[in-house]
């Protein structure tokens, strides 16, 4: 295999012939057939045996091809790091403080939305003793009623302001929600107490749990979880 990248240099890379081998893998022949009797059972487990072997040669016969194409990715990768670290780095500082400049403006834009609430807050309540105040003076029942009514009808307007919109031509913006574990003990509550949403976020570490199980060799060390043997059946090459 030749490889030629930005530079004249030229990667060559020998691939073996594999032709040699052809034969061995011919021999192993198809399926299996069904195991009938315990000569048929060492027979096939030869056949496996011999199968592994056949994989080590094959993985002998690539082994310098592989290393040297592993070789020429890491020499190739690292010439395109020296090229792109640098303006990797450009962006993430770029993007910190675009990040902080939007954060700031959004706080702004809250403390500022948050203040206009205080004064429609403000207006609406003073409306409402106005109104108040009139029904109170009022000699004519149906008046004062009317006016009761109005002043228990003020309703405070909202402000909401726009998010600002200052980003550059192909500039996207995404948000999205993350989860954060906050306190283990009170997920754990949740989920004994039938939180369903709570017990998916319960994760099963199957390694952790498996080197348990080889370090006690024996059940009943966890509640809700079984230590069992599992037998596998394994060949050497």
């Amino acid at each position: 295999m030749r490889t030629s990248g930005m530079s004249d240099k030229t990667i060559t890379i020998d691939m073996p012939d594999a032709g040699s081998i052809g034969t061995e893998i011919t021999a192993i022949g198809n399926a299996p057939e069904p195991i009938r009797n315990a000569e048929g059972r060492i027979a096939l487990s030869e056949r496996v045996g011999h199968c592994k072997r056949v994989l080590k040669q094959i993985t002998c016969l690539f082994a310098d091809s592989k290393k040297a194409a592993s070789d020429a990715h890491k020499a190739i990768c690292a010439a395109e790091k020296r090229l792109t670290d640098p303006i990797n780095d450009f962006i993430g500082r770029a993007n910190s403080r675009l990040w902080d400049y939007d954060a700031e403006q959004e706080r702004k834009r809250r403390d500022e939305e948050a203040r206009l609430l205080r004064e429609a807050e403000e207006k609406a309540d003073a409306e409402r003793k106005r109104l108040a105040s009139i029904a109170a003076r009022c000699k004519d029942t149906e008046k004062k009623e009317a006016y009761q009514q109005a002043a228990e009808a003020v309703q405070v307007s909202i402000p909401t302001l726009a998010p600002a919109q200052d980003k550059a031509k192909g500039e996207v913006r995404q948000t999205r929600w993350v989860a954060e574990l906050t306190d283990i003990q009170a997920v754990i509550k949740a989920a004994a107490a039938g939180d369903v949403n709570a017990c998916s976020c319960l994760a099963f570490d199957q390694s952790n749990a498996d080197s348990m199980a080889r370090m006690f060799r024996r059940d009943g060390v966890v509640t809700g979880v079984r230590f069992a043997e599992k037998v596998t059946i394994q060949h050497r090459g």
